[in-house]
């Protein structure tokens, strides 16, 4: 079993204090400034915390839940699924993890909102053979990334209600692969109001005035 952190609000004197997340030796996130809504998953039944602030300057800190964590195992012949997404986050990892995943690896995860709302992808831990095995992420026919490598603490936004992840494995060499979750989150309308103040002008009797243009996006 592993352990699940859900970091509600953060907001510590930015590069001076900090925390501090690591698990099996290894840091999961090291956190300074202003952060909020973030998870953070550890494979291992242990987990250590650490904070430290120096001697000036101090903010309201941290605020965090911790839950106990199974990861989603599945194999090559039967990997991915079709996922509704909720307020509450949910798991989502590569064939096997923690350990690796197989060769010719071939899966498909199709998560849906509901309407007038979109998912989104924290992207927590990938490895992967880089330049070889890759997660694409898309939504409403546009690829959102290819991911191969190494990365950590990525997050996707789909453009309408539907999030498709595709990841993919050659014939050779194998890696830890992914952890990640995804939510529901609110449709954004961008309302921009741009409202510009002129002189009257007066140029071959053409006369403008004060104008207000507002956009909608």
């Amino acid at each position: 079993m592993g352990i699940k952190f859900n970091l509600h609000t953060f907001e510590t004197e930015r590069n001076f204090d900090y925390l501090t997340i690591s698990s099996d030796g290894r840091q999961l996130a090291r956190l300074s400034g202003a952060y909020s809504n973030r998870t953070y998953i550890s494979s291992e039944n242990s987990v250590i915390i650490r904070f430290t602030s120096d001697r000036s300057v101090t903010k309201s800190g941290f605020n965090l839940t911790f839950v106990e964590y199974m990861a989603v195992v599945t194999t090559a012949s039967s990997c991915g699924f079709n996922a509704v997404a909720t307020s509450t986050s949910q798991p989502i990892t590569s064939p096997g993890y923690p350990n690796n995943y197989p060769n010719n690896a071939d899966c498909t995860w199709t998560i849906t909102a509901s309407d007038g709302m979109r998912v989104q992808l924290n992207l927590i831990r990938f490895v992967t053979e880089s330049s070889y095995d890759y997660l694409t992420i898309s939504s409403d026919g546009t690829q959102l990334a290819r991911n191969s490598g190494i990365y950590s603490n990525r997050i996707y936004t789909s453009i309408g209600n539907i999030l498709t992840l595709r990841f993919t494995s050659d014939r050779s060499v194998t890696r830890t692969g992914f952890n990640a979750t995804f939510v529901v989150c609110h449709d954004k309308w961008v309302i921009i109001i741009l409202i510009m103040y002129c002189r009257s002008l007066s140029h071959n009797n053409t006369r403008i005035n004060n104008t207000s243009i507002i956009l909608w996006i």
